[in-house]
């Protein structure tokens, strides 16, 4: 559903995580698009089969990540470690095109319940091979030749929030007291686009550095019998936009949970 470049294109997505040993989680997953408007539609034998060389063209197209978290007490204080990588091409070490993402939380003790404190940077300014920061793939990290829709649906990106050619920084604490009120704080400092992708993204039109912050409450409620009943509200101030939009905005948002 939805109007699309390339008419009757398909996507599947599958994640699969595994805990081997009790302070460590592994995970994979793997995105497609494929069958669609001049394309061979075979999508079993496609699905296993998509590694994409000069002999053997790729009918799909295709994005698979591998994802790694660590987590144990220091000290006494819990923390966490985590990462992800995303490959355009089905090879870490030769012409991988991968995207980053890098994380750690810690949960630090306070009244009721830990506060917990998460640092967070995600890159989608892919590298050519895993670890090859300094010789980036632009364009790459949800785009495609062959499926010029790529890994969009209704101009919104199947994966990183910022699409392509991105950084986003983000650094968040949240609590809970014994009540059951729930408190977050976020940071984040963002990079959209890049001067040699213009035109790509689908968040802005040209390259744009924003920072935003965001406050989040969730307080029970008691509304005569009724039971799971909470109060959700959110206020986000930022100093720029995505183009073709400018300038300072905030937004506030309320909502109404009801458990059954």
């Amino acid at each position: 559903d939805g109007p699309q470049i390339q008419s009757s294109s398909y996507y599947t997505a599958m994640h699969i995580t595994i805990s081997p040993l009790k302070w460590l989680e592994l995970g994979v997953s793997k995105t497609e698009q494929f069958c669609g408007q001049g394309h061979p539609c075979a999508p079993l034998r496609d699905y296993f089969t998509n590694i994409d060389l000069a002999t053997h063209p790729d009918n799909v197209n295709g994005e698979g990540a591998l994802e790694i978290k660590l987590h144990h007490a220091v000290f006494g204080v819990p923390v966490q470690v985590y990462m992800q990588l995303m490959n355009e091409d089905y090879s870490f070490f030769h012409h991988s095109d991968t995207s980053h993402l890098f994380g750690a939380s810690i949960w630090v003790r306070a009244p009721d319940n830990p506060v917990k404190l998460t640092a967070e940077f995600t890159d989608s300014i892919a590298a050519i091979t895993a670890f090859a920061f300094g010789d980036p793939a632009y364009g790459v990290s949800y785009t495609n030749g062959q499926f010029p829709d790529g890994m969009h649906y209704r101009d919104r990106s199947l994966g990183f929030s910022l699409d392509t050619d991105s950084t986003l920084l983000s650094l968040q604490g949240s609590w809970s007291d014994s009540a059951g009120r729930f408190y977050e704080l976020s940071l984040h400092h963002a990079t959209i686009s890049d001067s040699h992708s213009v035109g790509i993204s689908v968040v802005s039109t040209l390259p744009v550095k924003l920072n935003l912050v965001e406050a989040r409450i969730r307080l029970p409620l008691v509304l005569g019998c009724a039971k799971g009943v909470t109060l959700d509200l959110a206020a986000r101030l930022q100093d720029d936009q995505p183009r073709p939009s400018r300038g300072f905005a905030a937004a506030i948002e309320a909502g109404i949970r009801i458990g059954l």
